[in-house]
C-alpha cells in the first residue's frame, strides 16, 4: 500500500486522508500541512467537516475551512459564488482567504455557531424564506439553468437506479415520470436560486444571525425552487416525514408572501431526486426506506392536477 492506497483485483482503494482522487489531501493533512495553508500553526487541530471519497473533501481548521476538490471549476465556482453572495444584502456567507483552483484547494473564513438541523426546519422558516428573497437579487450573469424540463431530466439516473435495484417497483416509477411530464409548469421566470437549499446549508450563530454554506451550486430556477427543495429535504425514508415536510412547506408558503402556483409540482419533483438516497448512502434497510420514499411521492404527485 503506497500513501493509503491499494488495487485490489483492479478496484482502487483509498484510505482517509490520503484519496487517490484528491491528491492534494494527503500533502495538506500528512504533517500539519492543512493548519500551514489555513495560517494556523500544526498543533491546530484538523476536522474533518465533510469528505466525498475521490471528489470532495472539506477541513475545519481553526476559524479557517480548506475545501479540496477533484475538480478545479468547482473551486472556481466555488470563490465566485461567495464573491457574489457577499454584495448582497440579507446574506451571510464565509470570506474567501485564498484559493489555489490549478490544486483544486480554497481557504474561506469560518462562520462562528452551529450547524442548523432537521429539528431547526420549522423554527427557522422565516430565515429561510427572507434569504430565498434576498438570493434572487444576486448577479445572474453566467449562472447555469435549473428549468422544469431540466429538473425532471435530473431525476432521470435516480429512477434509473431505484428500477434496476427494485425492479418490482419500475411501473409505478413510469408511472410517476409520465404525470410530471404531464402536469410540468408552462416556462416562467427564472431567477437565482441557492440550487440545493435545506436547512443543513443553514448556520445559525451566536446572536442568532443565519449563515448560508454550500453556495457552489447556485443556479437560475423557477420560483419556489428553493423553498420546495427546503421541505422536501426532511423526507427521507422515515415514518412521519411527509408530514413534516407538509407542514413546512405550507409555513413557508406563507412566509414566501406571494402566490407560487407551481411550488406542489417542484416539490414532487424535489421529493423525487431524493429516491436512491438510501441505496447511495448504503443506509440500512434501504429497501424498506425506499418503499416509504416511493409512498411519500406517490402521495404528493397524486395531488397534482
Amino acid at each position: 500500500m503506497d500513501q493509503g492506497v491499494e488495487t485490489i483485483d483492479g478496484v482502487v482503494l483509498s484510505w482517509y486522508p490520503f484519496d487517490a482522487g484528491l491528491p492534494m489531501a494527503a500533502e495538506l493533512v500528512a504533517g500539519g500541512g492543512a493548519t500551514s495553508l489555513a495560517g494556523r500553526s500544526t498543533g491546530t487541530v484538523v476536522e474533518r467537516l465533510a469528505w466525498v471519497p475521490r471528489r470532495r473533501l472539506v477541513l475545519g481548521v481553526g476559524d479557517r475551512v480548506v475545501k479540496l476538490d477533484a475538480d478545479p471549476e468547482r473551486v472556481a465556482l466555488g470563490v465566485d459564488t461567495l464573491r457574489r453572495l457577499r454584495s448582497v444584502p440579507g446574506i451571510v456567507v464565509p470570506e474567501v482567504i485564498d484559493h489555489d483552483a490549478a490544486d483544486g484547494v480554497f481557504v474561506q473564513q469560518r462562520l462562528p455557531g452551529r450547524g442548523a438541523e432537521r429539528t431547526d426546519a420549522m423554527a427557522l422558516v422565516d430565515d429561510a424564506a427572507q434569504i430565498v428573497r434576498a438570493l434572487q437579487g444576486v448577479d445572474p450573469a453566467g449562472l447555469p439553468t435549473l428549468d422544469s424540463a431540466s429538473l425532471v431530466e435530473a431525476c432521470e439516473p435516480v429512477m434509473a437506479l431505484v428500477a434496476f435495484a427494485r425492479p418490482d417497483l419500475a411501473d409505478r416509477i413510469e408511472a410517476i415520470r409520465t404525470k410530471l411530464g404531464s402536469t410540468m409548469p408552462i416556462a416562467g421566470p427564472l431567477l437565482p436560486a441557492h440550487g440545493d437549499f435545506n436547512v443543513s446549508q443553514l448556520l445559525i450563530g451566536p446572536d442568532g444571525t443565519i449563515g448560508l454554506v454550500d453556495t457552489d451550486t447556485l443556479a437560475l430556477a423557477p420560483v419556489g425552487f428553493d423553498l420546495a427543495s427546503y421541505a422536501a429535504n426532511l423526507v427521507a425514508g422515515r415514518k412521519g416525514d411527509l408530514d413534516d415536510a407538509d407542514g413546512v412547506l405550507e409555513a413557508l408558503r406563507s412566509a414566501a408572501g406571494e402566490p407560487m402556483p407551481d411550488l406542489d409540482w417542484l416539490y414532487a419533483v424535489c421529493l423525487l431526486r431524493r429516491l436512491d438516497r438510501p441505496i447511495r448512502r448504503y443506509k440500512r434497510r434501504w429497501s424498506s426506506r425506499i418503499d416509504r420514499l416511493l409512498h411519500d411521492v406517490e402521495v404528493v404527485i397524486a395531488r397534482l392536477a
